[in-house]
Parts: structure tokens; C-alpha cells; sequence
């Protein structure tokens, strides 16, 4: 079970040298998981406190991760993945007995794809990295993946953020996310903010650098569109977006701190019948027909 257990007398700090694993370990409540209370109260206690509902697995060696963490490190994709050469599969594409086997012992600890798997990932770094905003967000002085403690003084709780990169800028802190998206242009991925909450976590994250007594001129997004042309964009999110996400974090912060006190995990719609009607589409849909 999580519970808050962080010293009472924490305001800010830096957690060195955490892995990502060591760092999803950690007590401290995360702005991923308040997105699940904001999705299910009865999720968030099952997958969080109660532990009966794990995450479920997902695949960690998605384009998206093998990019981010390719970014984040200052790395080379080859030092991280390995491709398959054709020598060692059949003309299906099956492994060749005792040739795969050599090739995959002397490639263990690599991520391997085949090379046609592989083309896609290498344009997007390469997208990313000509990109001359992107590319001094990315290279000047700064850190990637600071591990952040704070308590929040409304509530109590205990919070943690793990922010892309800061870069330290005429004294101030950027703050940098990078996203693999399928959205192209401002407009798509403003919907993409909204629909997945990324101005929530620009809010959690920029609270959570403010609280080390660094100022935040600006949130950034570093986005790469897993599509062909694989374009690159840095856009800068309108302080109103982040106001917003504060305001929804801070109703989500309360609610959490209430389901813990009084052990509440119901739906706010637990005991009430819901009225439900169809879409509008349908009822266009069905006129059509008449007509």
C-alpha cells in the first residue's frame, strides 16, 4: 500500500542519481498517477494503495521510449539498438539456429529491430537534433531527468517530478518535455495537450522546479511526429494552458487528500442512477434515412 511517508519537514529537494525504476518506486505521489484518480477513484485505490489492479504491461521498447531515451541520455541510437542483419534470418524472417544465437549473444543488452523497423526512429533523432531550437534546448547547460521531492503545502502531500531537461538560461530554468506524437501542426497538438492532460504535467513539473527556488520563464515541448516527414517542432505553452492545469491539479490534489482521510474510493456517481442518451451523429444518422 502507498502511503505519504516522506519527513514532515520536507519543503524541496533533489533525489541524485535515481534509475527511472528507482524512481517510479519512490513513495511520493506522481502527476501520472493523479491522472488515474482523475480518470477512476476506484482504479487509482486498486492500482495504488490497494495494489490489486497492477498497471498493465506495456511494451518498453516502443519507438517513442527508444527516441526519448536515446534524447535524455546524449546518446547514439546505435549505442542503444541493434539491427538485425539479413544473414542471420531465413527468407521468412525466422531465426537461423545457431547464426541468431551468436549474433544475439554478442548484441545482448541491445534493443533489437530489424532494419526496416529501424528507419522510422533514426530520421526522428536525426529530425530532432537538426532542429536548432530543439537542439540548444537539448545541448546547453542543464539536466536531463532531475528527480524532484516536494511537499505541497496546501495539502500535505508528499509529490515527486521527473522533468526532461531543465536548462539553466540568464539564471532562470526552462523546462523541456519531449513528445513523439502523430500531430504535425500547432493545432493538432493543442488538442493532444488537452486530451492527455500534458498541461497538467507542465503545471505539476514547473511547481516542482519552482519549489527548488528556481524561477520558470517558460514549458517547452520538444515534439517529433512518428509519421513520415518526421517533422520537429518546439512549442512554448501559453501560460493560460498552464493556469489551467494548476487549478486541475489542485482539485485532484484536494480529492486525494480527502480519499485518504476518510478511506472514500467510490465513483461520485456510485449511488445515483445515470440518465444516457445517444450522440447527436445517431439521431443525424437516422434522419438521413427517413429522408
Amino acid at each position: 500500500m502507498q502511503t505519504d511517508t516522506v519527513d514532515e519537514a520536507l519543503v524541496a529537494q533533489h533525489v541524485p542519481g535515481l534509475s527511472l525504476s528507482a524512481y517510479h518506486d519512490r513513495p511520493e505521489w506522481s502527476h501520472s498517477q493523479i491522472e488515474v484518480l482523475l480518470e477512476s477513484a476506484p482504479l487509482f485505490y486498486g492500482r495504488f494503495i490497494s495494489r490489486e489492479f497492477p498497471k498493465p504491461a506495456s511494451d518498453v521498447f516502443d519507438d517513442g521510449t527508444i527516441v526519448h531515451t536515446v534524447l535524455t541520455h546524449d546518446q547514439r541510437i546505435e549505442d542503444i539498438l541493434a539491427i538485425i542483419p539479413g544473414d542471420v534470418l531465413n527468407a521468412h524472417g525466422h531465426r537461423k539456429g545457431a547464426l541468431w544465437n551468436d549474433w544475439w549473444q554478442a548484441n545482448a543488452g541491445r534493443i533489437q529491430r530489424k532494419r526496416d523497423e529501424c528507419d522510422a526512429l533514426f530520421r526522428m533523432v536525426d529530425s530532432v537534433r537538426a532542429h536548432p531550437k530543439a537542439r540548444w534546448l537539448l545541448e546547453g547547460e542543464g539536466e536531463f531527468e532531475y528527480s524532484i521531492i516536494w511537499r505541497d503545502e496546501e495539502t500535505g502531500l508528499s509529490l515527486r517530478a521527473r522533468p526532461d531537461k531543465l536548462s539553466f538560461f540568464r539564471g532562470d530554468c526552462l523546462v523541456s518535455d519531449i513528445k513523439t506524437t502523430r500531430s504535425f501542426n500547432p493545432r493538432t497538438f493543442g488538442n493532444d495537450v488537452a486530451k492527455y492532460g500534458y498541461h497538467r504535467q507542465a503545471a505539476w513539473y514547473i511547481d516542482g522546479v519552482t519549489a527548488l527556488g528556481w524561477h520558470v520563464p517558460a514549458y517547452c515541448f520538444i515534439t517529433v511526429d512518428k509519421t513520415p516527414a518526421h517533422e520537429t517542432h518546439v512549442y512554448e505553452l501559453m501560460p493560460s494552458a498552464i493556469e489551467l492545469g494548476r487549478q486541475q491539479n489542485r482539485q485532484l490534489l484536494t480529492e486525494l487528500k480527502h480519499r485518504l482521510e476518510t478511506g472514500d474510493w467510490n465513483a461520485p456517481d456510485h449511488d445515483s442512477i445515470i440518465e444516457l442518451d445517444m450522440p447527436t451523429w445517431a439521431y443525424r444518422e437516422d434522419q438521413r434515412r427517413i429522408a
